[in-house]
């Protein structure tokens, strides 16, 4: 009977062996510290959706209403709701830099040390195209989006709830 082959030592770029159960029990451990980044930054979020919305995000389309026109709601939840989903946004938007880094934490271990030079360059320019994506999208897109549909609505009157407006400037 033969001897079992043996394996040649690590070297330096030997990556480290993880069984499936470790890989999920980390990826568990990086995904409860990004939910614990967001809700760090929930509760300043929160505090402050309701003037973000009024001052900030509600500003370009009451500039097409009509002035005694003022977004409504239907329901007696969807203001509670809209600044809920508001102050969501605002906290992933806020905890980016943090998730992403817990993204690459997970990643990091499964690259050659040559591939994780690459670290702060992916997170600093991770997290700036997601922030300046949310920018184009709020004073390029939208602007132009809105004044495309009022126009083609124009001579109606338009009934705007805040939750369709939160849901459409989000997408």
């Amino acid at each position: 009977m033969a001897a079992p082959e043996r394996l040649p030592p690590p070297g330096a770029d030997e990556l480290p062996r993880m069984s499936l159960i470790e890989h999920l029990e980390e990826l568990r451990k990086r995904i409860l510290w990004s939910i614990v980044g967001m809700a760090v930054v929930f509760l300043p979020c929160w505090t402050y959706s309701k003037w973000v919305f009024d001052h900030f995000l509600a500003a370009p389309i009451l500039s097409y209403l009509p002035p005694p026109h003022q977004l409504v709601y239907n329901k007696l939840s969807d203001p509670f709701i809209l600044y809920f989903k508001l102050a969501c946004i605002l906290a992933i938007f806020a905890a980016s830099p943090f998730i992403l880094y817990q993204a690459w934490c997970f990643i990091a271990p499964g690259l050659y040390p040559r591939e994780r030079r690459f670290a702060l360059p992916f997170v600093l320019c991770t997290s700036a195209f997601f922030i300046g994506g949310g920018a184009f999208g709020y004073y390029v897109a939208f602007p132009r989006a809105a004044a495309f549909f009022f126009e083609i609505g124009k001579g109606l009157t338009p009934l705007i709830t805040v939750d369709t407006y939160l849901s459409f400037l989000t997408t």
